[in-house]
């Protein structure tokens, strides 16, 4: 049995295909392009391993939370219980930093003009208070098909107690229009909190076309390569779906990549004998922490896509991790302010940091390893990318040194240190704010550059013992010798006391 695992970062995509009968291991890594099936399919052509002989293809991706954060994702409407419209723009009180006299909360996924009431009533015991007016709520959904809408989220209040009026809604739009995407609450989250599942559901709802194309594409690409295996898609819980279940469920992969370094993470700090570990994963865009604490991951089900109180609640359970813009791709710079500041912008694959000799000119974390020694220019992403010291430099120099008063080693330090300090900030955050001691947990260090900057984080928190895995900027994708199974979670019913 062949088995064969993918990541698709905003860098890199990374396979691993592992024969279970010669333990023979394949690793390929290529340049996740602005077709983000590209790199997968260049990928698997690298591998040189035949789909018609694949038993088991596991897949994440970050193409989910990228849609929401980068507001890429479907122009979507709201039905919802008349009188609620404008409890996503509401919201909850709760603020990260009560100090910042300009905090705004960001801007909901869903105009005020497209999110309408509908009149019907379902108390929390689940009995009908008001029945559901049928003709209104045709009238209002060609109304919002009319205007070219590609997706809907419905989410009436109490549905998770009687999701009665919300199947008829459905089945409304299905007659007027089988192609709109439809996102019912009921059938994603069973649990109270209005704010928390109305925005799940629009969540769901907003990535929904863009991530169907997405897993259409790549099922397309399975079927006409042979492909007659079982294929899954990590979910952010730690667990797998099938590919047409996640086409209707797409916020379920909103951490679909980071979450398969976490449990190889785990396995590895297990098979070591560690029971606490720190999961470091530092790639070309973000960094990312999460913690495994007595042999298991830990989860949440307070999550939020995008920064705490800047972003939109998703009531799902995830594995707990804390994304930072801290990557080998982070772009440094000096803002308006004059601070010197590391990210969250990236330069990504394309142009790639300036050492690439793509056009970026604009220096890199990647750029200042590389004027530091840390990086070997000949031996870049497996010898395929030759890297330009000088063109690394000349960024560095014009950008930073010279607008700084700094020399050309100072800059490049101070790029390094100032990211690593943002990193170990992340670590501390999920340690020592949550009352954990780190020096009680070993670090397993993954990403393409997360053992380059291992030490340094590791240092700040005084944690003794670093464990780099085999092929640690594959990490991620290297779970298919593991055999993930499929997980789904199911509520019951709950109202508040």
């Amino acid at each position: 049995m062949i088995r064969i695992a993918t990541d698709v970062g905003g860098t890199f995509t990374d396979l691993v295909a592992f024969d279970e009968e010669t333990k023979h291991l394949t690793a390929t890594k290529a340049s996740t392009s602005l077709d983000i099936t590209g790199g997968l399919v260049e990928s698997i052509e690298k591998s040189r391993v035949a789909l018609n002989s694949v038993d088991f293809f596991l897949h994440g991706s970050t193409i989910a939370i990228n849609t929401v954060i980068e507001r890429k994702g479907a122009r979507t409407a709201l039905l919802t219980t008349e009188g609620f419209e404008d409890v996503i723009e509401i919201g909850r009180g709760n603020i990260p930093n009560s100090f910042d006299l300009l905090f705004s909360t960001p801007e909901p996924l869903i105009a005020a003009g497209l999110r309408l009431g509908i009149k019907e009533r379902v108390l929390y015991t689940g009995d009908i208070r008001r029945d559901l007016d049928v003709e209104d709520a045709r009238a209002k959904i060609r109304r919002l098909l009319d205007q070219g809408i590609q997706t809907i989220a419905i989410c009436l209040l109490h549905s998770y107690a009687n999701p009665v009026h919300e199947i008829i809604l459905e089945k409304i739009i299905r007659e007027l229009d089988p192609s709109c995407f439809v996102s019912v609450s009921s059938r994603i989250l069973r649990q109270y909190r209005e704010y928390e599942r109305s925005s799940t559901a629009i969540l769901n709802a907003y990535v929904g076309p863009k991530v169907s194309v997405y897993l259409d594409g790549l099922k397309s690409y399975l079927a006409k390569s042979g492909f007659r295996g079982n294929a899954l898609l990590m979910q952010s819980n730690g667990g797998t779906m099938s590919l047409d279940v996640a086409k209707g469920q797409p916020c379920r992969t909103m951490e679909s990549g980071p979450v398969g370094g976490t449990i190889g993470a785990s396995q590895l700090a297990r098979s070591m004998g560690f029971e606490n570990a720190i999961a470091f994963d530092m790639g070309g865009t973000t960094a990312k922490v999460s913690t495994i604490q007595k042999g298991t991951v830990s989860l949440t089900d307070g999550y939020t896509v995008g920064a705490y109180g800047h972003g939109f609640p998703l009531q799902l359970p995830v594995v707990d991790i804390l994304e930072v813009g801290s990557g080998g791709g982070s772009i440094a710079h000096v803002d308006e302010t004059g601070a010197f500041k590391v990210g969250p912008q990236s330069a990504g694959a394309v142009p790639g940091p300036a050492c690439y000799r793509q056009g970026n000119v604009r220096p890199t974390v990647t750029d200042a390893d590389l004027v530091l020694g840390r990086l070997n220019p000949s031996y870049f992403l497996g010898g395929e990318i030759q890297l330009g010291l000088r063109e690394a430099e000349q960024a560095i120099q014009s950008s930073l040194a010279e607008t700084l008063g700094l020399d050309l080693i100072q800059a490049a330090y101070g790029i390094v240190k100032l990211a690593d300090t943002h990193m170990a900030h992340a670590v501390g955050v999920m340690t020592v704010e949550r009352g954990y001691d780190p020096r009680d947990f070993v670090m397993v260090a993954y990403g393409g550059a997360g053992p380059c900057h291992a030490v340094s984080v590791a240092r700040e928190l005084a944690i003794k013992r670093i464990v780099i895995p085999y092929l640690p900027g594959r990490a991620a994708s290297s779970r298919c010798r593991a055999k993930r199974r499929l997980r789904t979670q199911r509520y019951r019913p709950e109202a508040s006391p």
